[in-house]
């Protein structure tokens, strides 16, 4: 059983700043100031106004590295959301999905709902290797592969750009749609260019402000390759209005972008996460992990001496919660003897430093 003080290393949360909350509530006035607020409550969002729109491709600009039409742009309930209505219109009940044998767990639930086959790639430290996409593809009908290129989860890997050209090169090979999740991406100061901009005519780009901004907002942009397919990705789903994104938090999200509030956050929250991941190398020194001083997440061994699961209960009966590699594997992969810890979710520094020195105990005692 867990402790009753436990640290919750699990939620991929970001280190919201302090300072945030008084930045909110002048928004909320300020918005109240300009906008009939209680017009938000009888209307949906569908795709997103023009505005939710414009300002979306404002916020893809500088990871697309170039203007984008906001006519690709599609607004969602957050990322997931986005992520669950891309693999239903690109895949569809009894398609194949390539991913990598690590991911974002959601994925294997989202692939069980819709009746999607998984297929794993194995994956080296630069990510998923394309002789194995290749050799998948020439044995499965795939129609999509999902990647995350940047600031992986579970493993925090940024892909270099000479495998991520590979990547592509087999996808227009085979006619696979790439999707790409780069919910991470503006948390990394330099990382290579995103998959949607290698080869924009078959990447689908799944960004958002959750990761980058604050989780609550659940504002997720999707890039599509045109605005003829985001219209075909939007048809069909008009009517459903479960991943229509909030009015309230669109409203935000938009102000944000242009008054620079939202680069403000995103800055402050890269320094912090920096300022975490520094009390990670401290803790983990000579413990084999991996990390990105950028991402919001470190991927560490576990000693031979547990099996993955009750090391993960040993951390939980000792005040830490995180999630082993179980979580994260996909297709017929194996897991890893490792576990994620998340330094976001911790209210401070001091808390984050108490649950790694607990793992650290438990990580190098006899």
């Amino acid at each position: 059983m867990a402790s009753a003080l436990a640290f919750n290393l699990i939620p991929a949360s970001p280190p919201i700043p302090d300072w945030a909350a008084d930045r909110l509530n002048h928004t909320l006035s300020t918005l109240a100031d300009h906008f009939d607020l209680f017009e938000l409550l009888k209307v949906h969002r569908f795709q997103g106004t023009e505005l939710d729109r414009k300002m979306g491709a404002t916020w893809l600009a500088p990871s697309l590295r170039e203007e984008v039409d906001p006519d690709r742009v599609v607004l969602t309930n957050g990322g997931q959301n986005g992520i669950f209505m891309l693999l239903d219109h690109l895949v569809g009940r009894g398609g194949v999905l390539v991913t990598e044998e690590l991911s974002y767990h959601g994925i294997h639930r989202y692939a069980e709902i819709l009746g999607i086959q998984l297929v794993s790639i194995p994956m080296d430290t630069d990510g998923a290797l394309p002789d194995a996409l290749e050799f998948i593809c020439k044995k499965e009908a795939v129609k999509a592969v999902f990647l995350m290129p940047t600031l992986h989860n579970p493993t925090s890997i940024v892909m270099s750009l000479e495998r991520r050209q590979d990547l592509v090169r087999v996808a227009r090979k085979h006619g696979v749609t790439i999707i790409e999740d780069h919910v991470y991406s503006r948390l990394v100061e330099e990382a290579p260019p995103p998959f949607a901009s290698i080869a924009p005519e078959c990447s689908w780009y799944v960004s958002g402000l959750a990761k980058t901004v604050g989780t609550g907002l659940r504002v997720g942009y999707l890039a599509a390759p045109s605005p003829e397919a985001a219209r075909q990705l939007i048809k069909p789903n008009r009517t459903m209005s479960t991943w229509f994104v909030s009015p309230l938090s669109a409203a935000i999200a938009n102000e944000w972008i242009h008054n620079g509030t939202a680069e403000e956050i995103l800055k402050g929250i890269r320094e912090e996460t920096t300022a975490r991941q520094m009390l990670v190398e401290r803790y983990m020194d000579g413990i084999d992990h991996t990390a990105h001083r950028n991402g919001i997440q470190a991927w560490l061994t576990v000693p031979r001496k547990y099996d993955l699961s009750s090391f993960v209960k040993s951390a939980a009966e000792s005040g830490v919660l995180l999630h082993g590699a179980d979580e994260f594997v996909m297709g017929d992969a194996v897991a890893p003897a490792r576990v994620r810890i998340c330094v976001g979710k911790p209210n401070n520094r001091e808390d984050l430093a108490s649950a790694l020195g607990i793992l650290r105990t438990l990580l190098t005692s006899e």
